[in-house]
């Protein structure tokens, strides 16, 4: 009797520890989706600037840069529609922009539009 209780504790402590690996796990799943989120966002301004020294390019006479102009212009379409909805960027899932920035959010997609 003494071993089989013995056996049923240590059980307990095993699934114990393992529900607890379970939500560490889960937490730090959602923080890493957070932070591709922040990471993601902050390189739209990356992004632009790329776009402006390709359309600098192209004003010079390059007009190979046209096409990469295009891609740039396509993958920042992609972040915004990514961090408005949610989604996957570059196969790394993102959160919609939270919404207590919304206003600001949607003030920079209005400005990209205007841009682009």
């Amino acid at each position: 009797m003494k071993i089989l209780n013995k056996t049923y504790f240590l059980l307990t402590i095993v699934i114990g520890a393992a529900l607890v690996n379970l939500v560490l796990y889960s937490v730090e799943q959602e923080r890493l989706v957070e932070s591709y989120t922040i990471i993601n966002a902050n390189n739209l301004k990356v992004k632009v600037e790329t776009m402006a020294t390709f359309a600098s390019s192209i004003a010079s006479g390059n007009e190979e840069d046209r096409y990469k102009l295009q891609q740039e212009s396509d993958e920042i379409d992609a972040v915004f529609d990514a961090l408005r909805n949610g989604g996957s960027i570059r196969n790394q899932e993102v959160l919609p922009a939270p919404t207590e920035i919304k206003t600001d959010f949607d003030d920079a997609y209005a400005g990209w539009l205007k841009y682009k």
